[in-house]
């Protein structure tokens, strides 16, 4: 009887514990900021080989997401990444840069598979997941000897790949860590959508960045 009465009482304690791994938390938003790298990168301008290595930047994005069941969700976020040049080369050469960065601003729907676990009586959310959308550049680039000058932009399609995992602090609140990686399709003197957009000659090849973000996500 005793044991009975214990394995009642442990069964009404993890109530609470099996309702924030089990049920579909719903709706949300999230805001998550952090850093990045991006890959060295090969790339034009006006015809020649240029070689392109980057800072460490910065990164924040704000997403809006749904709950399909309790191991699904979808979501659209919306993206900024900024990093300076480091090194600008041109045919070897290397050109002496003049605060000069290269931004990214991008729209994704992104698709996750979750698996709800309890840890330490909190529900633990370990997901990965991918997306795909379009990104617009956004690069301001100057060398002191003027050779170089790029002031704009140019629309690319934009995929990624994405793990992390989200720790439930309440109900309606959870913790979150991701990595993604992230990547472009070339940019081209013909914007994504067909019309004439140029880039002052100047064309990223393979654009590839690695990106680590905190977040906090509100439940609604």
């Amino acid at each position: 009887m005793l044991r009975n009465a214990f394995a009642a009482a442990l069964f009404v304690a993890l109530l609470p514990c099996q309702a924030l791994a089990e049920e579909p938390p719903g709706a949300y938003i999230e805001t998550r900021i952090g850093m990045f790298q991006t890959e060295d990168n090969t790339g034009d301008y006006l015809g020649d080989a240029v070689d392109l290595d980057f800072d460490p930047g910065w990164a924040v994005e704000v997403a809006t997401g749904w709950y399909l069941n309790d191991y699904f969700r979808g979501e659209l976020a919306f993206g900024w990444r900024q990093a300076e040049i480091d090194d600008f080369e041109m045919l070897g050469v290397a050109e002496e840069l003049d605060e000069s960065y290269v931004g990214l601003f991008t729209t994704m729907m992104n698709g996750y598979v979750e698996l709800p676990l309890v840890l330490g009586g909190r529900g633990v959310r370990p997901f990965v997941g991918g997306g795909v959308g379009f990104g617009f550049f956004d690069a301001d680039i100057e060398t002191t000897s003027g050779s170089v000058a790029v002031d704009t932009g140019n629309f690319v399609f934009a995929f990624q790949a994405i793990a992390g995992v989200a720790f439930q602090i309440t109900p309606s609140i959870a913790i979150t860590g991701t990595y993604s990686y992230l990547g472009t399709s070339d940019t081209k003197d013909k914007d994504f959508f067909g019309g004439d957009f140029t880039m002052d000659g100047l064309v990223f090849k393979d654009y590839r960045a690695h990106t680590l973000l905190a977040g906090v996500r509100y439940f609604f």
